[in-house]
């Protein structure tokens, strides 16, 4: 058996070690589920000025309606093209942004693979140059498509909701109590299965996938391969890699529940963070407004801009915190990393004892 004390005490004495890996931690924690979530800005204009003492009420809607006067002074036969033309243009900006981020999330998960192998087999420590060269590579791309074949059985798994759903519709609007109540119990019994089975598949592809990645990075093997000897990796030594998952699952809990305490005592953090974030992200916001009003009205212009700055504007804001995800991203995939390791040197452990006894 492996000895997670011992791989956790490594990944630690990595993460402070090696600071170069923070940069590629950085970009993983920007692009995690799915390229991040701090540019989702709800109930931007929430808030209602109300009349008080005689003052006269409405004062935001008042001012709301001059602000989108302009738009509704473009001639109708120009306002659809508008609208269609710039949601066309930050569709192209974000697919853009998108792919970029791609890029550097594939790239990155690669590098820290490679250089957390290196570093514990060889000691040695390289710059974000080197290690962003070894991360640029075909293995890059491999890895990308190793998580496509890998998220499809999920995919698929979800679809089946569908049916299900329709199964506890009809039998709940059925007028037949005979019928209504059985296609209720059988929908409600059918979605927690459905449920259980969704979590068992997702930590075991979850497990694979860690181990494939790293098969695929460090030797050398195409997507399909790496799945397999994952596959057959995973078989055989599922105690070990059912008590590492374990481990994870224990450190991504206590990870999410100090992030959580954090996030309330940083709070005087966040608001001095405003300043830097106003004078960074000021300047690009201002040019960007400046150029979609000579094509936008000015309600249309301000959106624009905002759409744009605003990500990275709380990105700078909640800095804190994408430190705290830089920090986990990098551990866990020093963990990972040395958990292959570990089971490849037991691999080659029971392969000599096997050969031996044979002989």
């Amino acid at each position: 058996m492996i000895d997670p004390i011992k791989i956790l005490k490594r990944s630690w004495h990595i993460l402070w070690h090696y600071r170069t890996l923070w940069l590629f931690g950085l970009f993983l924690a920007l692009t995690a589920s799915g390229g991040g979530g701090m540019g989702n800005v709800n109930n931007l204009f929430s808030y209602r000025m109300e009349g008080n003492g005689g003052a006269p009420s409405g004062v935001f809607e008042r001012w709301l309606e001059e602000f989108f006067r302009p738009l509704a002074q473009i001639p109708d036969n120009q306002l659809l093209p508008t609208l269609i033309g710039l949601v066309i243009v930050l569709i192209c900006i974000f697919g853009i942004v998108g792919i970029v981020l791609a890029i550097a999330h594939y790239v990155s998960q690669v590098a820290l693979i490679r250089l957390v192998d290196d570093y514990e087999a060889q000691g040695t420590q390289v710059s974000f140059r080197q290690g962003w060269r070894l991360g640029w590579s075909r293995k890059a791309w491999q890895v990308f498509l190793m998580d496509l074949l890998l998220g499809l059985p999920i995919f698929l798994w979800v679809l089946l909701i569908i049916p299900i759903i329709g199964l506890f519709i009809a039998g709940a609007s059925a007028q037949t109590p005979a019928i209504t109540a059985p296609a209720v119990i059988i929908g409600i019994g059918l979605l927690l299965l459905w449920v259980l089975a969704l979590i068992i598949a997702g930590v075991v592809i979850g497990v694979l996938g860690e181990i494939a990645r790293r098969a695929c990075v460090l030797q050398d093997m195409g997507v399909i391969e790496a799945l397999r000897h994952a596959l057959g990796l995973l078989r055989r030594q599922w105690k070990n890699a059912g008590l590492m998952w374990l481990v994870v699952l224990g450190i991504g809990i206590g990870w999410g529940i100090a992030t959580l305490i954090l996030f309330f005592l940083l709070i005087p953090l966040y608001i001095f963070m405003l300043i830097p974030a106003l004078v960074i992200v000021g300047l690009p916001g201002l040019v960007i407004y400046g150029l979609a009003s000579l094509f936008l009205a000015q309600p249309l212009a301000v959106l624009t801009a905002l759409i744009l700055v605003l990500p990275p504007f709380f990105l700078i804001v909640f800095s804190p915190l994408v430190l705290l995800g830089t920090w986990e991203q990098v551990f866990l995939s020093s963990l990972w990393t040395l958990t292959y390791r570990e089971i490849m040197a037991l691999e080659s452990t029971n392969l000599a004892n096997d050969l031996s006894q044979a002989g």
